[in-house]
């Protein structure tokens, strides 16, 4: 994970943020629809499918409106997105979450899976943070120190391996888990469901945003 984030936050051109006001109004509206439209739908979806499990909702729930972290920036890469805004767009995110969790958290998990406050400082941190500040002081250094054709040719070679690494990471991912997936099997079939279900709901949401907003499609893909 924090090679993820430091092959993408060194990828990123932070000369095409120049762009201000068109930039604030595009975060404008991805965090309203990040932290308004989202969550609504993400609680619609996991009431009906896992209102009788009350762990697995909590997760699901929390899973639901945790929008565009890590290595979501990634995906926004492979779609072709504007990455420099995505890496803009995280810490915002970050920052709100780390604001609604204890909001979250009583209104959807208590009593049912407490987790300390601390939890998403540390997220913050360690796997934000810590490489987002890595990388932006390793890609200053590299640009002085290599001529310029060098050096796009070094941000080449990292969007392509950011694909392999991104692949590596849900193998990982999966294989840590197999046991509990095997464990729950009928609940874990449940959850792909509601979260393919998400996926396609807010496909259609940001789809609207993006015509009703007339953003391109390209600043929408983060």
């Amino acid at each position: 994970m924090l090679l993820l984030v430091g092959l993408l936050i060194l990828e990123v051109r932070f000369e095409t943020l120049r762009k201000g006001r068109s930039n604030i109004r595009f975060l404008s509206i991805a965090w309203i629809s990040n932290f308004v439209f989202v969550p609504a739908i993400g609680f619609v979806i996991a009431s009906l499918f896992l209102s009788g499990q009350p762990l697995f909702f909590t997760g699901l729930v929390i899973y639901f409106m945790a929008p565009c972290t890590d290595w979501f920036l990634g995906f926004t890469r492979l779609a072709k997105g504007n990455t420099a805004l995505g890496a803009v767009l995280l810490p915002i995110n970050m920052i709100t979450q780390l604001l609604l969790y204890p909001v979250y958290r009583y209104l959807f998990a208590e009593g049912v899976a407490p987790v300390g406050a601390s939890a998403n400082e540390d997220t913050l941190l360690q796997w934000f943070l810590a490489p987002f500040a890595t990388a932006i002081v390793l890609h200053q250094i590299l640009k002085a120190v290599l001529l310029p054709a060098l050096f796009s040719r070094l941000l080449a070679w990292v969007g392509v391996a950011i694909p392999f690494v991104i692949a590596l990471l849900i193998m990982e991912i999966f294989a840590r888990n197999i046991g509990v997936m095997i464990e729950h099997a009928s609940i874990f079939a449940i959850m792909l469901a509601a979260i393919f279900l998400f996926f396609v709901a807010t496909f259609v949401v940001g789809e609207v945003v993006s015509k009703i907003t007339g953003l391109r499609i390209r600043s929408m893909h983060c």
